[in-house]
């Protein structure tokens, strides 16, 4: 019997420079809320306004109601970003996006409809290449302590150290989705080290990153995809990495991959103009 590849794509289920602040807020990446050095699962429980960029990305239809679906990030009043396969050939009226939560319990909360999305004209959806979107809400994201947007980093960034990401997805493998915000910090992976770990049976690149524990235990999960990798620079949070796919949850020697954002700054641009 063949190896078996198990790919869980993590569905429900630096400095701003100036060649993007024009596209980001002048106050992006900055919380009233600084908390750092807790090590979603493996997570701890967000708090309100700690992550305001945050945004819960909820399908619906006529026999749905909103439903968590994938995160995603607030780049300024009109453009979020997220993992193109969270939007894939999907239309724009069965989204919403919520923003300024940290629980999916939450009846009274800020949401707006889509009128445009863009997904990488070269997204693969079996190799994950590309799996990038950006997306344009019908009007402007009102913007207060608990909503605010992310930084971009500057074209090509390499970073090493740790990162934070965030989301709702389930909090064990094949697990339940957390109803409240969880955020973990995990290390980054150097890439000749997620080459060889994840070897030629998967399809790793240079426009991915890889981060996570080696040992396991820590990891995004069923449900993050779409959501954050953040890191602080300078005083600002700045978006690293957008989750996009693993080998199971927090397993050992699988670190999560993400898109490497850095690589896709013109693209960016280009696309939010």
């Amino acid at each position: 019997m063949g190896k078996q590849l198990v790919l869980v794509v993590f569905l429900c289920w630096a400095t701003v420079t100036q060649s993007n602040s024009s596209l980001t807020l002048p106050k992006c990446g900055l919380s009233d809320i600084t908390r750092s050095g807790d090590r979603i699962v493996g997570g701890r429980d967000a708090n309100i306004g700690e992550f305001p960029w945050q945004v819960s990305l909820k399908f619906t239809n006529l026999f749905i109601p909103p439903t968590h679906l994938c995160g995603a990030s607030i780049l300024n009043e009109r453009w979020i970003i997220t993992a193109a396969h969270c939007v894939h050939k999907r239309s724009t009226r069965n989204f919403q996006v919520a923003v300024g939560i940290t629980s999916q319990d939450e009846k009274d909360f800020k949401s707006y409809k889509v009128d445009r999305i863009k997904v990488h004209e070269q997204f693969d959806p079996e190799t994950f290449l590309n799996d990038i979107a950006v997306i344009h809400v019908s009007k402007p994201i009102a913007l207060s302590s608990e909503v605010n947007g992310i930084c971009l980093p500057p074209v090509d960034q390499n970073v090493t150290g740790f990162a934070t990401t965030t989301g709702w997805g389930a909090t064990l493998e094949d697990g339940d989705m957390s109803s409240i915000l969880q955020s973990v910090e995990i290390p980054l992976i150097p890439q000749e080290k997620c080459l060889e770990l994840f070897g030629p049976g998967y399809y790793f690149v240079p426009e991915m990153l890889c981060a996570g524990e080696l040992k396991g235990g820590v990891d995004s999960c069923q449900g993050d995809s779409g959501g954050p990798l953040i890191q602080q620079q300078n005083g600002r949070a700045v978006l690293i990495g957008v989750v996009s796919w693993g080998v199971g949850c927090a397993r050992p020697e699988f670190p999560g991959v993400y898109t490497r954002v850095s690589h896709y700054i013109d693209w960016i641009q280009k696309n939010t103009d």
